[in-house]
């Protein structure tokens, strides 16, 4: 039926590598490329075309990539199917890079780059600044309670950082002058200290545009998404039905959705059940032509977008 010949299937292969080869994490520049590529295409999507968004990104497109990857010799076939949107499967790739990019985008929309740079200058500071209270408190010179404010039971959220640095350095203010010299830190870096927290305030002042930019990069994600799923779903059902004497569609397009754990092929029937339709109708076959019929038999498993 296909250009791979039936055989055993430790001996089914493709064009490169018969598990289909890890994909390589394109430069960041690629990234960006492929979604400028296709974002006319995710902008022109009606509010009724786009999907909910359930993906692990980075996993979907890296099935995605691995299985396009796989497919090579597929392909042809696959997109000379009937109601096959070929010139959307071809694009598979693309819209996987560009699902990475706009998901990297989301992530990095969330917390401002400076802020999370500040954070993590912060959260230095502050191993330095308790290391140093303790320091005191071990030996008598300050009272534990005066700081317990500042010693959060859970994580530090920025506005805590903030709080936790003006606090232990008003703390140490205070007590430098008798006992600074005791300590094995200069007094420059309370300077320092004070400065980084009104930094990360003015920057934490600033997040309400930070979070409408990371409203449209979740707008976006959802549309690249979008035109990911629809593709890949193309790519499954031709290649569900061109391998189905076979009986292994799976292993060249498995579903680009996470499953119970991630690596965990086994799949439970409530796993199955949320899944949208059109991804796990992959696993469907095409009925058997009729005994005596020379009319082309018409694939039931690819669909019209």
């Amino acid at each position: 039926m296909s250009k791979i010949e039936s055989s055993p299937k430790s001996k089914v292969v493709s064009s490169r590598h018969a598990h289909g080869p890890e994909p390589v994490a394109p430069a960041e520049g690629i990234l960006a490329s492929a979604y400028e590529q296709v974002r006319a295409e995710a902008d022109a999507l009606t509010e009724s075309e786009k999907r909910a968004y359930t993906l692990d990104a980075p996993y979907a497109a890296g099935v995605a990539q691995a299985a396009f990857q796989k497919c090579a010799l597929l392909l042809p076939e696959v997109c000379a199917l009937p109601k096959t949107d070929g010139a959307r499967v071809k694009r598979i790739e693309l819209y996987a890079h560009a699902l990475l990019h706009v998901h990297a985008m989301v992530t990095s929309a969330l917390v401002p780059r400076t802020l999370a740079e500040q954070a993590t200058q912060a959260t230095t500071m502050l191993v330095r600044l308790e290391s140093c209270v303790d320091h005191l408190i071990d030996f008598g010179e300050l009272e534990p309670g005066v700081v317990t404010a500042y010693r959060p039971a859970k994580r530090r959220s920025y506005q805590t950082m903030v709080t936790a640095l003006i606090g232990f350095t008003s703390v140490l203010r205070g007590v430098w002058p008798a006992h600074g010299a005791k300590l094995l830190m200069p007094e420059s870096d309370l300077a320092a200290a004070e400065k980084l927290a009104i930094t990360m305030n003015v920057t934490l002042g600033g997040r309400d545009f930070t979070q409408g930019e990371s409203a449209e990069w979740v707008e976006r994600r959802q549309r690249v998404a979008t035109l990911l799923v629809r593709a890949y779903t193309e790519l499954r059902r031709g290649v569900a039905y061109l391998r189905f004497h076979e009986e292994d569609a799976g292993e060249f397009t498995p579903s680009i959705y996470v499953v119970g754990a991630r690596g965990n092929g086994a799949a439970s029937k409530a796993d199955d059940a949320a899944k949208p339709a059109d991804d796990a109708g992959a696993k469907g076959a095409p009925p058997k032509p009729a005994e005596g019929k020379t009319t082309e038999a018409k694939p039931v498993g690819p669909q019209g977008g």
